[in-house]
């Protein structure tokens, strides 16, 4: 066995609880803090006071498990004395292998630790058929989706007539065949009935895509929206001729932010605004059937001369956007003739329509 300590966002319930760590432990490191700025796992500096640690005493093959995800999360090994009940011993540590000596910032939204909890099992997942500096190079997108089940069960559940909720379902198999950008995930499960029986299990596939916001700019004043164009591939592949669309301000949600955090973030890199006031519509799932993608959707106050309507997006992200600037009634007149087919524009559109006396009244 061999004793290993845990800081910061590694010492999170769900952490551990994925590395197989029983027995966890309060320890301490004197004159040590948090270090490291905005990186997901802390590193350690010299500090005034004692940091308080998580130790637990890993066998083999939870040491193996915890190696192969600190290779994919960036951490090196290393030793250091932890004062513990039983007095001053060295423990194993995995800190970052290049972070600042500034003080470590934990995300701005949920919490590192809350989003490693999910991130540690998919990681553990490829171990056997990934070799680390591949699994690895999937880190982004891993943490993207960690960050979304991470917001869901920190949501309160919606209310419902039957009362059924997640603890009325059994899963009994995950398999994912196709992980990237996004990912595939198989879900075999049985559930409560509403008769009170349980159902068989039943097999069905899931495309995973993290958390996103859209943002519909509103200027009150001028009573005209900005909406962007670009080419989507979800019409190509149904062979839509309409490949070019006319959307909201849209983009994922970085993990570690808030959605009103990445709502003026995308404002500014897709359409180049700065937002005011930013106004929840609501937050849904576009399709529950077989798209794990959750919207949180905004209007957002902005001032929209004529000039507002230019080329945007990131050219690393291969984006390629062009803003326009439309009146309202022009904006609802599209909508009634089925002239845009983008279903959360049409959610902003209408809930813009019922609040549009107090949204003026505020501009």
């Amino acid at each position: 066995m061999v004793q290993v300590c845990f800081q910061g966002s590694l010492a999170q319930d769900g952490v551990l609880l994925a590395l197989g760590a029983g027995a966890v432990r309060d320890g301490a490191m004197a004159g040590t803090r948090l270090a490291g700025g905005e990186v997901v796992v802390p590193g350690l500096a010299d500090g005034p006071d004692a940091l308080p640690v998580k130790l637990a005493d890993l066998g083999a093959a939870e040491l193996g498990a915890l190696r192969y995800a600190a290779a994919v999360l960036g951490l090196a090994e290393t030793e250091r004395q932890v004062e513990t009940g039983a007095g001053p011993a060295a423990a194993v540590a995995f800190l970052p292998e290049a972070c600042s000596a500034g003080p470590w910032r934990d995300a701005e939204h949920l919490g590192w630790g809350a989003i490693l909890s999910f991130a540690v099992p998919e990681i553990l997942s490829y171990r056997g058929t990934l070799p680390a500096p591949e699994a690895a190079g999937r880190l982004p997108m891993i943490l993207f989706r960690a960050s979304s089940r991470a917001a869901a069960a920190a949501a309160p559940a919606k209310p419902l007539e039957s009362g059924l909720g997640l603890g009325n379902v059994t899963v009994h198999e995950r398999r994912r065949p196709y992980s990237n950008y996004f990912a595939v995930e198989e879900l075999v499960y049985s559930h409560r009935r509403f008769d009170g029986a349980e159902s068989p299990a039943v097999e069905r596939a899931v495309f995973l895509a993290s958390d996103a916001v859209t943002v519909l700019p509103y200027d009150p004043v001028r009573d005209r929206v900005l909406l962007v164009e670009q080419v989507r591939a979800a019409p190509i592949a149904r062979g839509d001729a309409t490949a070019w669309i006319l959307e909201p301000v849209a983009g994922r949600i970085e993990p570690g932010d808030s959605p009103e955090t990445t709502a003026r973030k995308e404002a500014a890199e897709e359409a180049g605004l700065e937002l005011k006031a930013l106004h929840y519509v609501n937050d849904y799932y576009p399709s529950t059937g077989c798209f794990s993608e959750y919207l949180y959707s905004y209007v957002g106050i902005a001032d929209l001369p004529d000039e507002a309507a230019k080329l945007g997006g990131v050219a690393a992200e291969g984006e390629d956007i062009r803003g326009h600037v439309m009146s309202r009634e022009e904006l609802m007149r599209r909508l009634r003739d089925n002239e845009i087919p983008d279903a959360p524009l049409l959610v902003s559109a209408y809930w813009l329509e019922l609040n549009l006396a107090r949204l003026r009244a505020s501009g």
